[in-house]
């Protein structure tokens, strides 16, 4: 999963000025003097237009990603991080302020990273017999990489890792729900089991995306984020 730091249909009018087919043509006449308007004395004064508000910029990251780039910016704001009732080093539940970011809709897929691999011969992961991988699953979530190979991808992608902050707002959204769907589990919108024997096209779980449409956010495969594992930081992130 890759991140950095908005899409509209338009419908043609009828154009103005258009004249009627069945309107009646009438024979032009010069005016006559009486019907013309007065010369002013002087040149009326020209009047000031009114200024108008520029729109607040955008975040210098949503220049580099527009729409149709099939990534999703998540909006400034706060939201709920942690969990009261989780693993302790998902305590205390705190709320968080974070700028707006991109974030890419869909994990790193196989036939992703083999895009990488080809153009920049980095090294396959070690499952890929001799640099190869099976299209059968193209569209499954990449395996078998580290770190520094997540960090290689997101830099040749133009693109870098997210903070656990921002994958988890991405994940959860702002109201701190359990689950990228809402508060209740459903194994139906989840590769949690071994139902699937193995890694699933991220794509197969429409219902369970984020409240962003961030999708696959839970199960199948872990995800590299770009910050240091360290159990007490969410005694230090809140605001």
């Amino acid at each position: 999963m890759a991140t950095d730091t908005e899409s509209g249909t338009g419908k043609i009018r009828r154009g103005i000025g258009v004249p009627q087919q069945d309107a009646p043509v009438q024979a032009w006449s010069p005016p006559s003097a009486d019907t013309l308007p007065p010369v002013p004395r002087s040149a009326p004064k020209a009047s000031t237009p009114k200024s108008t508000p520029k729109p607040a910029p955008l975040p210098p990251e949503a220049r580099l990603h527009p729409p149709g780039s099939n990534m999703v910016l998540i909006e400034a704001g706060e939201f709920i991080m942690g969990d009261d009732d989780g693993a302790r080093d998902e305590q205390p539940q705190n709320r968080v302020l974070l700028n707006a970011y991109w974030i890419d809709r869909y994990p790193v897929t196989n036939r992703d990273y083999k895009a990488f691999v080809d153009a920049t011969d980095h090294r396959a992961p070690p499952h890929w017999k001799s640099g190869n991988h099976t299209s059968a699953r193209d569209l499954h979530s990449v395996t078998n990489t580290n770190w520094e190979d997540a960090i290689a991808y997101a830099r040749w992608s133009g693109k870098r890792l997210p903070t656990e902050a921002e994958w988890e707002k991405a994940a959860r959204g702002t109201l701190g729900q359990n689950y990228p769907w809402g508060d209740a589990f459903r194994k139906d919108n989840v590769n949690s089991s071994n139902d699937y024997e193995g890694t699933t096209p991220v794509n197969q779980f429409p219902g369970g995306a984020s409240p962003y449409g961030v999708m696959d956010m839970c199960g199948n495969v872990q995800e590299w984020c770009t910050d240091w594992y360290y159990d007490d930081m969410y005694t230090t992130s809140a605001l």
